[in-house]
């Protein structure tokens, strides 16, 4: 889900996406936590995975991923130091590159 804002001038990277990090079996959501809280991204805490929440730009930077391909939903990377915890992170819809006002 996107959540757009109305000031001018903002590009897609500007929108607020949100995104779901599926958790391997048994693990916790801790290290998830800790590590998208020291690159400013929301976490809420789900039965088996977290939903996650930030600026489009501030999540690919962060998963180390480019916005080459802006189909819904998109697969960002898992950072080497969440593999053990994270089986797959999903942006459930990444921005239009054509939104409203943008």
């Amino acid at each position: 889900m996107c959540h757009s804002s109305d000031e001018p001038g903002q590009g897609p990277g500007d929108e607020v996406v949100e995104a779901v990090a599926e958790l391997r079996d048994d693990a916790s959501a801790d290290l998830l936590t800790g590590w998208c809280a020291e690159r400013g991204i929301r976490v809420l805490p789900m039965a088996a995975g977290a939903l996650l929440t930030a600026e489009w730009q501030r999540l690919l930077d962060a998963f180390g991923a480019r916005a080459s391909d802006w189909s819904r939903p998109q697969t960002l990377p898992v950072p080497t130091e969440l593999r053990t915890v994270v089986r797959s992170v999903t942006v459930v819809a990444p921005p239009s590159p054509h939104s409203p006002g943008h």
